[in-house]
């Protein structure tokens, strides 16, 4: 059986990204950064690019290589600690 730790984790961080970066934009104290989003996306823009950005990386085999997916989510969480961050120094 393999470890899947890895696509464990990119989940968990995916599913606090979405949540911390809808909370931080509908207080009113954030703007969306990624590039392929406007400013001020709805909570069903974040999910439906989120699945279709997802649904790209499963289909091209990125997380195949857990080293490179647990490289990426090293990223992920700076990105969800920052929006966490933002929302305690805004709330």
């Amino acid at each position: 059986m393999s470890d899947n730790s890895h696509i464990h984790e990119w989940v968990a961080w995916n599913v606090l990204d979405v949540y911390t970066t809808n909370r931080a934009i509908r207080g009113g104290y954030a703007r969306e950064m990624n590039p392929l989003f406007p400013e001020f996306p709805s909570l069903e823009r974040i999910i439906a690019q989120k699945l279709l950005v997802n649904y790209a990386l499963y289909k091209i085999g990125f997380f195949e290589d857990p080293n490179t997916v647990n490289q990426v989510n090293k990223f992920g969480w700076i990105i969800v600690g920052n929006n966490t961050w933002i929302i305690i120094d805004n709330e």
